[in-house]
């Protein structure tokens, strides 16, 4: 029952917030996952749609790759020429 509740409750917490932060024009264009019309799979295409861009005009493209995993920060960094 507790569960459900909180459930309930979070789910009010998220979508005022939600609400507040399109109102208020807080959010970026890059902000994916928790926005309608946004996922994830989008952000990963976004990523690599810029990645391409850039060695296509021979820039040079960094990244850092950031996890929790088991409690701890794992951070990889990538660099391509």
């Amino acid at each position: 029952m507790l569960t459900s509740s909180l459930d309930v409750l979070e789910n009010g917490i998220f979508n005022r917030l939600l609400a507040h932060f399109n109102n208020n024009n807080i959010t970026i264009s890059e902000q994916f996952g928790f926005r309608s019309n946004s996922s994830t799979e989008k952000a990963a295409f976004y990523l690599i749609y810029e990645i391409l861009e850039a060695v296509t005009k021979k820039r040079y493209v960094g990244g850092v790759y950031s996890l929790i995993w088991k409690r701890h920060l794992i951070v990889l960094i990538m660099a391509f020429y």
